[in-house]
């Protein structure tokens, strides 16, 4: 069996050496580049950033599954993988622990922003105790953009910080609403008015097809 996986070969911290000696048995081929050029000759397909689209799919002669290493399928024409028989898999988020490990970056990237980190080591060599001052983020709002496995591990995480929490969803209800603490939560077209004091924001989302702009200088008064 042969799976190519589109991504460096030194990709991921070395795991793809580590699966390889997990499973000696199967062959796995690492493209360079977060890319594949063709298909042909592989049984399985590993796309990481890869675009997998109809053309791509067309140069395969054996292929009979997409397995995603983590959750994100939007590079993935599915419809056209279906039509050729091979089978789409990703590996879900809310119990996989992917969505908690993300969602603990978010937080120490929010942490790090609001106190200023890169200044941190700075003001520490030039003893400068208790500098940069940054912002703490009790009583601050937070809009998140995508509740999905991701959005909602950081909604439970970020409410004991004393955050006021607000979000965006394809279908916004109340229940889901009073379920994760929301204060807010709408859908798009309605949130920007609500965010216009807001201080943080985080994406928690699948990169979308058609780009949009998140927050324009305007809508926030910081």
């Amino acid at each position: 069996m042969r799976v190519l996986i589109a991504a460096d070969e030194n990709a991921w911290g070395g795991l793809i050496e580590s699966i390889r000696q997990t499973m000696p048995d199967v062959e796995f081929v690492a493209s360079a580049g977060h890319a594949a050029e063709s298909l042909a000759g592989f049984d399985a397909l590993i796309p990481g950033m890869c675009r997998v689209d109809a053309r791509l799919l067309a140069t395969a002669d054996r292929l009979k599954l997409i397995q995603q290493a983590g959750t994100g399928l939007e590079g993935v024409d599915i419809a056209a993988a279906k039509q050729q028989g091979v089978m789409v898999a990703n590996v879900p988020s809310h119990t996989s622990g992917n969505a908690d490990s993300v969602a603990e970056l978010g937080i120490w990237m929010m942490i790090g922003l609001a106190r200023r980190h890169q200044e941190i080591a700075s003001c520490l060599a030039q003893q400068q105790l208790g500098q940069p001052v940054g912002l703490g983020l009790m009583g601050k709002t937070v809009g998140l953009v995508g509740l999905g496995g991701i959005g909602k591990a950081l909604a439970k995480r970020l409410k004991p910080f004393g955050m006021r929490l607000t979000g965006v969803k394809r279908e916004a209800d109340a229940a889901f609403a009073a379920q994760y603490g929301l204060d807010w939560l709408g859908k798009w077209r309605s949130c920007l008015n609500c965010w216009r004091s807001l201080i943080l924001w985080c994406s928690a989302c699948p990169i979308m097809r058609k780009p949009i702009t998140l927050l324009m200088p305007q809508h926030s008064a910081k």
